[in-house]
């Protein structure tokens, strides 16, 4: 097991799988509380960088948007992911209840 692997051995089984399937994982989201992040900086929404991409998973729909990777994945928890989605322009998707596996999620994040 690399490096990479190793240290994200946290997280939930949605996520595992992917390392153990033929996908690159090019980047960590810093999910912030309400889509602002006061640590690493708010990221732009790709229609006009002077406006907030919306919700908790915006760094995943910004990186979708401006091309940096395919897809993204998060927890939809009060529309986490289909809000900044939505803002952004691309879609997000939340699956029926107990679709995807959310064994290791925080509590809070069962959605």
């Amino acid at each position: 097991m690399n490096m990479v692997r190793r240290q994200f051995l946290h997280l939930a089984d949605a996520a595992t799988a992917l390392f153990a399937a033929p996908y690159v994982v090019r980047a960590q989201e810093q999910a912030p509380k309400i889509g602002l992040n006061p640590h690493y900086g708010t990221p732009g929404n790709p229609a006009d960088r002077t406006r907030v991409p919306g919700g908790s998973s915006s760094g995943a729909a910004v990186a979708v948007t401006d091309g940096m990777c395919e897809i993204a994945i998060g927890t939809d928890t009060g529309g986490s992911t289909r809000i900044p989605a939505a803002f952004c322009g691309v879609v997000g998707y939340k699956p029926t209840k107990s679709r995807v596996p959310t064994e290791r999620v925080p509590a809070v994040l069962h959605t």
